[in-house]
């Protein structure tokens, strides 16, 4: 079979620039589809799959595996493990526990009409040996005792204030008192960037909690530690209602409990690309029906309906390849490193080779599906009939 030159399917890219724009701006917008909704499961995952050595463990109450927030311990339970479970690492005397207690705080911002919510950890200074990608960027980690605390890069996003208003220097009011902002930090990888650390002391006396939400534990498996000892221990310490699971299977088993949202969102997105791509089709039978008469005389030169069916499918490539890329462009410009607001916290888009992959071959799979049907019945009417269309 004998196939029409390449170049007069590009040529005809010119022949109609409202067309050929139409095509390359659905190209452009399903790509741009494909590397939001790939961005924003890519960085949720990156945050709840962060890297997290085997022998860190969780200690937290029954009932809370899906949300420390909701978890309530006995205050002695960190002094307890200490005591009670063998083989914890250490370094200079200091133990790899950190008691930590992670709950919603409402702040008083005078620029604010109302409230703000976010979300507060309160830690100690061995917080920084388990939480190993927090790193302090500017100022230094709060004391305690003074009315300090440090902040996530992230936080403003979670609270819905602007970078400037959380600025090391700054004051923030809860519970009737001023804390300042001493120092902030980036948690590369987790959702612990969105946070606010107060002192553990601090942050129990102002709000008046008794019980703890968790208890991190590092063993060390050179001086026979193992995560198991941990789990006899909550198991056979009845009294405490005690879970304690590898952190990484935690954050296993919380990526499975968003899965639903992963899903809405891909549905989500599927449906707006198919309803760019029935908009295309609809833009394609416009155009092609102005051009039966071309295909027709092609026919009668000796060109075969599939020829001139692979010659128009080349045209919608080529635009739609154009517009792919700009669409792939256009995404690692605004798009990657966004900051997005999430229920747990905030994290950042990411858009990395995988999902621009995905978007080229979105835009042109998308758009190569939608010439297909038009083209079907343009080249599929009698010659006769074709040869006296207007």
């Amino acid at each position: 079979m004998k196939m029409l030159p390449w170049n007069y399917g590009v040529r005809n890219l010119g022949r109609s620039p409202v067309r050929t724009g139409l095509c390359i701006g659905s190209a452009m917008l399903i790509s741009l589809i494909a590397i939001g909704a790939s961005g924003v499961i890519g960085g949720l995952e990156r945050s709840l799959k962060t890297e997290i050595p085997p022998d860190v463990a969780v200690v937290f109450g029954a009932g809370s595996e899906d949300s420390l927030e909701r978890s309530d311990i006995d205050a002695r339970t960190a002094s307890l493990i200490a005591a009670s479970v063998p083989g914890i690492r250490s370094i200079d005397d200091m133990e790899y526990i950190s008691p930590e207690v992670i709950m919603a705080v409402s702040l008083d911002m005078d620029d604010q009409k109302r409230p703000v919510l976010a979300l507060a950890r309160g830690m100690t200074e061995s917080a920084f040996l388990l939480h190993k990608n927090v790193q302090i960027i500017k100022g230094r980690a709060p004391i305690a005792g003074r009315n300090e605390i440090m902040v996530g890069e992230l936080a403003p996003v979670k609270m819905g204030l602007e970078p400037a208003r959380l600025e090391v220097g700054s004051s923030l009011q809860f519970d009737g008192i001023d804390w300042k902002i001493v120092g902030q930090f980036v948690a590369p990888g987790s959702m612990h960037g969105s946070e606010i650390w107060i002192p553990l002391s601090d942050l129990m006396v102002a709000t008046k909690r008794q019980g703890l939400s968790a208890v991190y534990v590092e063993m060390d498996p050179g001086s026979g530690g193992e995560i198991g000892d941990l789990e006899s221990f909550a198991f056979k310490r009845l009294d405490l209602e005690l879970i304690a699971i590898p952190l990484k299977e935690y954050y296993e088993r919380l990526d499975e409990f968003y899965g639903p949202i992963k899903l809405v969102v891909w549905a989500t997105a599927i449906l707006i690309a198919i309803g760019t791509c029935f908009a295309g089709i609809n833009t394609m039978y416009a155009a092609f029906a102005g051009r039966i008469r071309e295909f027709a005389m092609l026919r009668c030169l000796g060109w075969r309906p599939i020829a001139i069916g692979i010659s128009l499918v080349q045209e919608t490539i080529v635009s739609s390849a154009a517009g792919a890329l700009l669409g792939c462009a256009l995404g690692l410009l605004v798009l990657d490193g966004m900051q997005v607001r999430f229920t747990m916290g905030a994290f950042k888009l990411l858009v990395g080779p995988e999902q621009l992959l995905l978007a080229l071959c979105a835009g042109i799979g998308i758009a190569v599906i939608g010439v297909i049907p038009p083209a079907m019945r343009c080249l599929g009417k009698p010659l006769n009939e074709s040869l006296k269309s207007m």
